[in-house]
């Protein structure tokens, strides 16, 4: 995590029935099938979107954040 810089293929954002927690997952773009893979705890989400790494030194990065969180946050 943290070392990958490709597209994000899905993400989804579900909430726990185990813990009533968040989790935001996205899931990036491979040639080899499943791509690498990050989840961001509920604790980190509002951080993670606006630009700052997660404790595993994931963070968004690239041309097409902005119209990513636009449509995230707008839709």
């Amino acid at each position: 995590m943290g070392k990958y810089i490709c597209e994000i293929q899905k993400f989804s954002i579900n909430k726990y029935f185990t813990d009533g927690k968040y989790l935001f997952a996205l899931e990036m773009y491979s040639d080899y099938g499943f791509g690498p893979r990050v989840y961001v705890k509920e604790e980190e989400i509002e951080d993670f979107l606006q630009g700052k790494p997660c404790s595993d030194g994931s963070y968004l990065c690239g041309k097409g954040i902005a119209k990513f969180l636009k449509g995230l946050l707008n839709e």
